[in-house]
């Protein structure tokens, strides 16, 4: 039982392998963080054997060893991978000591000719927070997510990847340029442009810990900027919850808008109060470029609308010269350990500027269940995301490049859930919420694979849609015996729930 882990300056507790591993319920499984520590803790999913591995060269005789004695291989880098990070009877390879950051203004890809411009090459673990930090340094921006203790070079990227700079710069999985990757025979390989491309194509949204282990990933860097941060906040006992979503579908009017300025934005909804979290409705959106009086007279009909409908908000417009500062100062410190369930849809930009869209979301959304602390959240990822279909090639579910929006339901359980609990929970979002959320368009948009349903049963077409059949011939040339299973990964359906045994 791993009770407490550290990130730099960030200490809390968590639970083994991951924050979501209650997300999978183990019969007869009793031992919490919370749980007293005279009770004996069972093995559940937590790895028989691990490395930690302070070297590549590490990395590669743990995969030898594994493949020797027929071990599945599971990946673990910070451990925010829902379901990945861990695995019954497996070897796990910790990835946490490889760290590394490297900015260059002229990177050329091994197997090229040219620069590509300004880049920076990070070891697998190298975190959100520790990436934000240098660039506020040395003056560049990375694509990072919202969560600071996420290591970005992972199944964040490998997944695709959402960023709130997405419709500035593109997912995550559109700025990676090179990968350097320990295979399953163990062999250290580069794919780029150049040479292996379809290993580099499958590894930019095909999932992580599948294909193999990147050791080290180059990702485009860009210039810092100004910025003006915005804030927009309906909180407190004077709103109610009926306030809460008619300002949720007020701010939502503006996604089109703040979409074609190449704007950022990302609501968050609380209907239910919890320790820590007010109800309310929260907006946060980042103008780059732009200054103080243009981004206030783009609020202000908004603002005109809260007013006349009587809903009390607080709103903010502060300039930044630097984003690459202002990105670093505010990364928050996770609360990590928590057991959630939590589902995902991409929203189409046809819906979000339908004239009823607005309202038709918040409608499914009102409509679902959420207890004290659970959430939705709305992510803005127009833009460039769309601007790059037939530009970058990647393994993402094709129909994100018409999506707007992300849009997801995360339910909180409680610190020490029963295993009927954490079925129950399971069984209503495969069963009662995604289809809720599925039913708000007739269009086939899919569902982020790092924002998953732990119960999706076609998660092939759901995560990858037509992408899916070339992904799984990848896997098949690249680990053909299976080494890298995951749930809900490329080639599973071929495996037991728990990765171990074939059952085709």
């Amino acid at each position: 039982m791993e009770r407490v882990q550290s990130f730099g300056q960030r200490t809390f507790a968590t639970r083994p392998a991951n924050t979501n591993w209650e997300s999978l319920p183990e019969e007869n499984e009793e031992c919490y963080v919370h749980s007293p520590e005279n009770i004996p803790c069972k093995q559940g999913r937590i790895p028989l054997y691990a490395v930690i591995a302070e070297t590549v060269e590490e990395v590669q005789t743990a995969v030898r060893f594994a493949r020797d004695r027929n071990l599945r291989v599971v990946v673990r880098n910070t451990g925010h991978g829902v379901w990945r990070s861990s695995g019954p009877n497996s070897l796990q390879i910790n990835l946490s000591k490889l760290k590394h950051i490297s900015h260059t203004m002229d990177f050329i890809p091994q197997g090229g000719t040219e620069s590509l411009g300004q880049a920076v090459t990070l070891g697998a673990a190298t975190l959100a927070y520790e990436i934000s930090n240098a660039g506020a340094k040395d003056g560049y921006i990375v694509l990072v997510g919202t969560c600071s203790t996420v290591g970005i070079a992972g199944g964040f990227l490998q997944g695709g990847g959402v960023s709130y700079l997405a419709p500035i710069y593109g997912t995550p999985a559109d700025n990676a340029l090179e990968f350097v990757v320990v295979t399953a025979k163990g062999d250290l390989v580069v794919a780029n442009d150049f040479q292996h491309q379809d290993l580099f194509w499958a590894l930019r949204g095909g999932g992580g810990g599948t294909f193999g282990i990147a050791v080290s990933t180059t990702v485009r860097a860009y210039p810092d900027v100004s910025a003006v941060d915005v804030w927009v906040n309906v909180t407190g006992p004077s709103n109610s919850t009926e306030a809460i979503w008619t300002a949720t579908r007020e701010i939502l009017r503006m996604y089109p808008a703040l979409n074609d300025k190449k704007h950022t934005a990302i609501v968050g909804v609380v209907p239910n109060p919890f320790p820590g979290y007010p109800a309310g409705v929260y907006l946060t959106s980042r103008a780059l470029d732009a200054t103080t009086a243009s981004v206030n007279a783009q609020y202000a009909p908004l603002r005109a609308r809260l007013d006349a409908l009587g809903i009390k908000y607080r709103y903010s417009a502060t300039f930044h010269p630097s984003l690459a500062t202002l990105v670093a100062q505010l990364e928050s410190i996770d609360i990590a350990g928590d057991g959630v369930v939590e589902g995902s849809v991409f929203v189409s930009e046809a819906l979000h500027k339908a004239p009823d869209g607005p309202e038709r979301l918040v409608d499914v959304l009102s409509r679902s269940h959420f207890g004290p602390g659970d959430d939705a959240g709305i992510l803005l990822t127009g833009g460039k995301v769309k601007d790059n279909r037939g530009v970058v090639d990647t393994a993402s579910r094709p129909s994100w490049r018409d999506a707007l929006s992300l849009v997801w339901v995360r339910w909180r359980m409680s610190s020490s859930p029963s295993p009927a609990e954490q079925r129950a929970y399971g069984w209503n979002m495969t069963m009662v919420q995604m289809p809720l959320l599925r039913s708000l368009e007739d269009r086939d948009m899919g569902t982020y694979l790092n924002i998953a349903d732990p119960g999706e049963p076609n998660f092939q077409h759901e995560y990858w849609g037509e992408n899916y059949a070339r992904l799984w011939r990848i896997k098949q040339e690249w680990d053909g015996d299976g080494m890298f299973i995951v749930k809900h990964g490329v080639g599973s359906e071929e495996w037991d729930e728990e990765g171990l045994c074939r059952v085709r």
